[in-house]
């Protein structure tokens, strides 16, 4: 037997299926918080991923620019050129 009365009880049900509605709000919230986390982090290391290929892409161009002259670049096009003639 229950020594709360009825309208306790009432109050004590009512009270506990909002600590219930609450604490199942915060797991909700607390999987759309991790979610939007693990989106963001796949994001940004997204952004670092195309941004480190578009720096070594910049880098390889210089390093090509400073080190192939115009012999080089005479040779590597005949070179193309003969490729291209024997080819099916």
């Amino acid at each position: 037997m229950s020594t709360l009365n009825p309208g306790a009880q009432s109050e004590t049900v009512a009270h506990n299926r909002k600590r219930c509605d609450v604490s199942g709000g915060l797991h909700i919230r607390r999987r759309v918080a991790r979610d939007t986390i693990r989106q963001e982090v796949a994001r940004a290391r997204d952004d670092l991923h195309r941004e480190a290929a578009r720096l070594s892409t910049e880098l390889a161009e210089e390093i090509i620019r400073k080190n192939v002259n115009d012999d080089d670049r005479k040779r590597l096009v005949d070179g193309y050129l003969r490729e291209m003639e024997g080819a099916p």
